[in-house]
């Protein structure tokens, strides 16, 4: 979620922009990727439920595939990557909004050819507010989990839950991003605190 404040002017009207990251966009080719991510998040997560399924009910007797097959599909609609899930557009949906409530000059939103969204912020006045802008996506994600999780079952049971294994993902995946490195949110974060001349600017 880079940031450069050098490329709009103070005086500039506030703004929110949507483009497209890729030139090559049809319908036919986001419809593949879409399928085929989700079907692979969907195969993954039921794998996930159906081991701690069996390790739950029969733990002596392998791996049992008794778990239906939408719960995988529900719980990767909520939590996968690379396609416009819950969890993405929680996560850029408060990187979005916080960068307008900041006062960032100009909002992207970017969508790659999956229809997974990226918010781009440009123009912000103080690193104190990039780095608000960084952690809130994190913050966002974290609290999604976490709600998911105290509307699944407990303990081990929750990996059994569509739910609770979207909790589960959306929360590790929210303190992932949090780690100081790179381009992940915490990464960006430490690089603003770095460089934090303006940092007591209004």
């Amino acid at each position: 979620m880079p940031s450069n404040r050098a490329d709009v002017a103070p005086g500039a009207t506030r703004r929110c922009v949507v483009s497209w990251a890729s030139t090559t966009y049809n319908t036919r080719a986001t419809g593949l990727q879409i399928t085929a991510i989700l079907g692979l998040f969907s195969a993954l997560i039921w794998l996930v439920m159906a081991a701690a399924h069996s390790a739950i009910t029969a733990p002596h007797s392998g791996l049992q595939l008794d778990v239906p097959i939408w719960s995988g599909i529900v719980a990767a609609v909520i939590a996968a990557d690379y396609i416009p899930s819950l969890k993405i557009l929680v996560h850029e949906g408060a990187h979005a909004l916080v960068s307008l409530y900041v006062g960032a000059r100009m909002v992207e939103v970017k969508f790659a050819p999956s229809m997974a969204p990226r918010v781009v912020h440009h123009g912000v006045p103080t690193a104190r507010r990039a780095i608000t802008i960084c952690l809130a996506g994190p913050a966002a994600e974290i609290t999604l989990g976490a709600l998911l999780l105290t509307l699944s079952p407990p303990g081990l049971a929750a990996l059994t839950h569509p739910l609770g294994i979207a909790g589960w993902g959306c929360l590790l995946n929210g303190i992932a991003n949090l780690v100081p490195i790179g381009t992940l949110d915490g990464g960006q974060a430490l690089r603003f605190f770095k460089s934090r001349a303006d940092w007591n600017a209004p």
